[in-house]
């Protein structure tokens, strides 16, 4: 039948995994499993409903133990003596030696079939085990464990639940298996609850895009059974099992014999790849087309692409120069393009020109993304957040079938934890790069030999592991001293022997000379200038820097003609490498931390302020993100020494104005007049408010060489517009200080306009407010409103001061008319004498408190009225402070005054008369705003004022003197009391 071949086909080309469970008996053969399950249910009385094995075990294990339950299930099996059936004998002839079987049997009537048929295989029951994996033979995973290894066996419910978890190995080695191979099911009763669970486990972590799934049933499911199975992609086949088994083995065997396969050989034959130019790559990275060379990780490469293709998302990880990128491109990415994926290594570097945006990729792909440490050190924030949800809409896309792995140094890898909420379970599927082990640099350092007929002798290799070791072999200083020996000594039938390695210095000579031989290939005069070259291209974490030859040159301080000359030169010397035609870094990191020791404290922080200046301006350019004010106070420490492009200077410019602080000093790093404009105009559409307030707030003080036409309307517009009040102020103010008026074409027609009418009289209220020609060509109308809300405004500006000046006019009033007029009473009383002795201390008394009273309330008004109008005519304020002044005493005087005059009986317009020369005096002398200056000036107008209200007002019988001392009492005390009580 079609099918049997194509699923023939599959297993031919290890394209199909074949899934074995107990049932694969003959037809009268019982169940060997149903078996074992009624022995332990009989050991503990189970009278439950649910039979399966897990349900007894769980009960058996909770009252008898762990131990005698895997005793009991051993006995159990000794005692049914079984043998492979005939079933067993077919599948054992059938399988390939590439073929892979997992089983869930506890028995080995399977690997006793294959021995009968004489077939090798490779056990695996536990994680130890994977390393032993063998292509050439038969593989064998015993998924349930095996009775000679009573700790592996999965019996209860609770150990389905946690086995995956405690073997990581085997579980990646599975879920690879599953999402890259049909899967056959053989002996597996599809009805049961069992099976399901089983099924759940298997392929919980597996995608959606697993292949197409295959089951043998003899017995018809139900149609909700069948219908259940084909949601789970698992198409069904209703067949015996021997009869299966015999089409498969005879379609194989087609397959697979000599005539068919000198066909296939024929039509398609395998060319053996070609070696490379060197067995050693130095401090050069293996590539793809290097597999051929790459020894010594061969259990990594085998484990880690398990663990890519079981996952869609791993982190790589393991100490600088532990061989990540070669691994992924020489060991890993070969099997992954055998398991059927497109492979695509990136550095995250890369990824810039699309400004990191995802690569286009086939609907399966592997994307790798090596030194993915640049998105700390290359990117922002911002920009790592978007490419992180970019990268999680593509891993759940069920158009794709997509798998990615970051690879980066592990001293970074707890800076990526900010993307866990982009990207959940970053951290879960880890793999940790350790250093060559003993047995993997042995390999290392004979197999790439060995391939270009030279042998290493046997004593060489281990004095070259013992010298080299240190908690493991580091790969680069492997590859230089390997290299270092093959180009001296290196021949087709050679060996290299201890004599040699001797005669070059050992190891420790070989590596010392690397850099210092490159450096002793320059004159005195060219040395001090590779060394700065080479120390630009490493980075404030030790890591290799990518830069372009006019950045090479800029951060060395030489000409950029012998930066290119030197870039060149270091390219020859293999301590460089091109990345594309600008563009160059060190060959490896293992340079960059010998040449981070050349650097001191002031150049590591330049680089540090340099790199960070690079991630903001990318987050700038992103989201137009501002720097945080630490982060902008760390450049501006470097002020003088930063490597500024325009787009640099002008960021920092912007981030200076948002936090106004040293503007004026990036200004001028900024000498293009026209361009400090434009970033301040660009700021006034910023979306943070601040941003907005204090570009505004600078517009407003550009010098006339940086004025534009478009910054009066770009101004308005924000003045009428802006979302947020604060904004809309600063933009008027500005307008007003640019000597900006109501003629304004675009203030005009908002003026014309009814909807935009209240909005521009609001703006010119606030462009009065700092230039008082603003209302230049406005009707007097508007005018009026305009002025009215530019009071309004400096008076809840200044409400606070206002209050101030007025409770000291109060206690100023209190205090200068109580003992101003109280001591007029006295001087009067000792005078004329025409009050009772007894009487005149009350009365003398009561005129104080009365005449205080009231002088409380006249101070509160002729301080409040000297107040406002020193806050509303601000342009003026001494002159405004004697108007108010004058107004609120004319107010204030008339009420006391008045008083005075009720009570001698005189009439109202000789004391309106007397008040009002009286305020007018007082008012001028309280207007200086010098503290001393105002107590002169108020002693003297509040002592000619009273004897202007004597002599013309009251006409009581006063002395001059005595009225005289009572002004000069009342003014001293309200400028006292202004002074004493405010600060104005």
């Amino acid at each position: 039948m079609t099918l049997t071949r194509d699923l023939a086909a599959e297993l031919a080309a290890d394209n199909a995994l074949l899934f074995v469970g107990d049932s694969l008996r003959g037809d009268a053969a019982p169940l060997p499993l149903a078996q074992i399950t009624e022995l332990l249910a009989q050991q503990i009385g189970y009278d439950r409903p649910d039979r399966s094995l897990a349900a007894v075990a769980r009960d058996f294990e909770a009252l008898r133990g762990r131990q005698p339950l895997v005793q009991a299930l051993r006995d159990a099996l000794h005692s049914l003596a079984l043998q492979p059936s005939a079933l067993h004998e077919l599948l054992a002839q059938a399988v390939l030696p590439s073929s892979k079987i997992i089983t869930t049997a506890y028995d080995a009537l399977l690997e006793e079939a294959l021995r009968m048929a004489g077939k090798s295989y490779v056990l695996i029951v536990r994680d130890a085990d994977v390393p032993y994996f063998d292509e050439s033979k038969v593989v064998v995973i015993k998924m349930q464990g095996d009775l000679s290894q009573p700790d592996s066996l999965v019996i209860t419910e609770d150990d389905f639940d946690e086995f995956l978890a405690r073997l990581p190995t085997l579980s990646d080695l599975m879920r690879a298996f599953f999402a890259t191979k049909t899967l056959i099911f053989l002996g597996y009763d599809l009805s049961s609850p069992a099976f399901r669970r089983l099924f759940a486990q298997v392929t919980r972590s597996v995608r959606q895009h697993r292949r197409q799934a295959y089951a043998v049933i003899e017995q018809p499911l139900t149609p909700a059974d069948q219908q259940y199975w084909a949601q789970k992609g698992v198409m069904l086949l209703s067949e015996n099992a021997a009869q299966f088994l015999q089409q498969l083995l005879a379609d194989i065997q087609a397959l697979t014999s000599p005539a068919a396969m000198a066909v296939a050989a024929a039509v398609e034959p395998t060319p053996d790849a070609p070696l490379p130019a060197s067995p050693y790559k130095g401090l050069d990275a293996f590539a793809a087309g290097d597999a051929a060379i790459f020894f010594g990780r061969e259990e990594d490469s085998a484990r880690l692409a398990n663990k890519i293709l079981a996952n869609p998302l791993v982190v790589l990880y393991g100490e600088s120069g532990s061989g990540k990128t070669s691994l992924l491109a020489a060991g890993v990415t070969p099997r992954l393009v055998r398991a059927g994926f497109h492979v695509r290594l990136l550095r995250v570097r890369d990824l810039e020109a699309s400004a990191g945006a995802l690569p286009d990729l086939p609907p399966a792909a592997v994307l790798i993304l090596d030194q993915a440490e640049e998105m700390v050190l290359l990117w922002g924030e911002a920009r790592r957040q978007a490419f992180a949800q970019a990268l999680m809409a593509a891993l759940a896309d069920r158009g794709r079938d997509w798998r990615v792995v970051l690879a980066l140094r592990s001293d970074f890898l707890p800076q990526l934890a900010g993307l866990e909420r982009q990207l959940p379970g970053l951290f879960d599927r880890r793999y940790w790069l350790d250093r060559l082990s003993w047995e993997g640099a042995g390999e290392a350092i004979s197999g790439p030999a060995a391939r270009f007929g030279v042998t290493f002798e046997p004593a060489l290799v281990e004095r070259l592991l013992r010298d080299l070791w240190q908690d493991g072999v580091a790969p680069p200083q492997l590859q230089l001293v390997c290299d270092r020996l093959y180009r001296q000594f290196g021949r087709p039938g050679a060996a290299i022997t201890l004599a040699d390695y001797q005669q070059v210095s050992g190891a420790a000579g070989i590596l010392a000379a690397y850099l210092s031989d490159a450096l002793a290939a320059y004159s005195d005069e060219e040395r001090p200038q590779v060394q700065a070259v080479l120390a630009s291209l490493v980075t404030s974490n030790q890591t290799k820097a990518v830069l372009s030859v006019d950045e090479v040159a800029a951060a060395s301080g030489l000409p950029v003609p012998i930066a290119a000359a030197l870039l060149n030169r270091l390219l020859g010397q293999r301590l460089l490498r091109r990345l594309d035609d600008d563009r160059f870094e060190l060959a490896h990191d293992y340079l960059a931390a010998r040449i981070a020791g050349w650097l001191d404290v002031q150049q590591v922080a330049l680089k540090q302020a340099q790199e960070l200046l690079a991630r903001l301006l990318a987050d700038w350019q992103a989201r137009r993100s501002f720097a945080s004010q630490g982060d902008f106070d760390l450049l501006d420490a470097q002020r003088g020494r930063l490597r500024l492009t325009p787009e640099a200077a002008a960021f920092l410019l912007r981030c200076a104005v948002r936090y106004n602080r040293q503007v004026d000093a990036w200004l001028a790093l900024t000498p293009d007049a026209g361009l400090r404009t434009q970033v301040l105009l660009d700021l006034l559409t910023h979306r943070e408010a601040e941003g907005r307030m204090q570009a505004a707030a600078r517009l407003g003080v550009s010098a006339p060489d940086a004025m534009t036409p478009a910054i009066l309307p770009a101004l308005v517009q924000a003045a009428l517009t802006d979302a947020e009040p604060a904004v809309r102020t600063a933009a008027a103010e500005a307008f007003g200080r640019l000597a900006g008026d109501a003629r304004e074409p675009s203030l005009a027609a908002a003026l014309a306009d009814p909807a935009q009418r209240p909005a521009a009289l609001l703006a010119l209220g606030a462009a009065r407010d700092v230039n008082p020609r603003a209302l230049a060509g406005l009707p007097a109308a508007d005018q009026r409103a305009a002025f009215w809300l530019t009071s309004r405004r400096r008076y809840q500006r200044a409400a606070a001061f206002v209050r101030r000046q007025t409770i000291a006019g109060v206690v100023g009033g209190a205090l200068g008319f109580g003992l101003g007029f109280g001591l007029l009473a006295l001087l009067y009383y000792d005078r004329r004498q025409t009050l009772t002795e007894t009487m005149a201390p009350a009365a003398i008394f009561v005129v104080a408190v009365v005449m205080g009273l009231l002088g409380a309330g006249g101070g509160a008004l002729v301080s409040a009225a000297r107040a406002l109008g020193q806050v509303i005519w601000q342009e003026r304020p001494w002159a405004g402070a004697a108007l108010g002044g004058a107004v609120g005493g004319s107010l204030a005087f008339s009420l006391i005054l008045g008083a005075v005059g009720l009570i001698a009986a005189q009439a109202p317009p000789l004391w309106l008369v007397s008040s009002l020369g009286l305020a007018l005096l007082l008012g001028v002398g309280l207007a200086s705003g010098n503290f001393r200056l105002r107590i002169i000036t108020a002693l003297a107008a509040g002592a000619a004022g009273m004897i202007l209200a004597n002599r013309f007002g009251l006409a009581l019988d006063f002395l001059d003197l005595e009225a005289g001392l009572t002004g000069a009492v009342i003014g001293a005390s309200l400028a006292w009391a202004l002074g004493a009580f405010s600060k104005d």
